[in-house]
């Protein structure tokens, strides 16, 4: 029996015009827009500002695991500052090399 499992990624991109490009982009690759979010707040977001000293804008997206690295390649292609995968039991964090500008 194949089962889908979703998976949560959230992305911190710098300001919203990042955050709704990368998600335009991934609307643009068949991502179904009502399982992407932005929002000016989420604890990835918190986390973020604390450990940095920068502000972020959120964007939380919601889909199958198996369409993780291509939704992996559109999130890096647009720079965010730090990106988490939660899929089920495998927690997966990293920050890119744009978070030290």
């Amino acid at each position: 029996m194949n089962t889908k499992t979703n998976s949560r990624v959230v992305a911190v991109f710098r300001d919203i015009s990042e955050a709704q490009a990368a998600a335009d982009e991934l609307i643009a690759n068949a991502f179904a827009e009502d399982h992407i979010y932005i929002s000016p707040s989420s604890t990835e977001k918190d986390l973020h500002e604390r450990v940095s000293n920068q502000p972020g804008v959120a964007l939380t997206l919601v889909i199958p695991e198996q369409t993780f690295d291509m939704a992996a390649d559109i999130l890096n292609h647009h720079s965010p500052l730090h990106v988490r995968l939660d899929a089920g039991d495998e927690l997966l964090s990293w920050s890119t090399a744009s978070a030290s500008r």
